[in-house]
């Protein structure tokens, strides 16, 4: 996924900074990004109905999963990386 698909802008200039409590390794928990992965368009748009109920609707931009098969594990002790790079919301082997 991206993260701009959970924290939109109506421009995509926003940046995620991404901090560990603990030191992290590929085994616990290291965040894995793709390369490349914040050229792509954003594919969905999740949030609040009109009148602010918690009711979270999604608006489906690209119905293709995102992939993830060649996504690398961040390589820095403290990453940053923008809302729209992509990275697995599940552990990759």
């Amino acid at each position: 996924h991206t993260d701009h698909t959970f924290l939109w802008t109506d421009r995509q200039n926003v940046v995620g900074f991404w901090f560990a409590i603990d030191d992290v390794t590929t085994v616990n928990g290291r965040l894995w990004v793709k390369p490349g992965g914040h050229r792509p368009p954003v594919g969905s748009r999740f949030g609040r109905t009109e009148n602010d109920a918690p009711t979270m609707w999604t608006e489906v931009h690209d119905p293709a999963p995102y992939p993830v098969d060649d996504s690398v594990p961040a390589k820095a002790d403290c990453r940053h990386a923008g809302p729209v790079a992509g990275h697995p919301a599940e552990p990759v082997p």
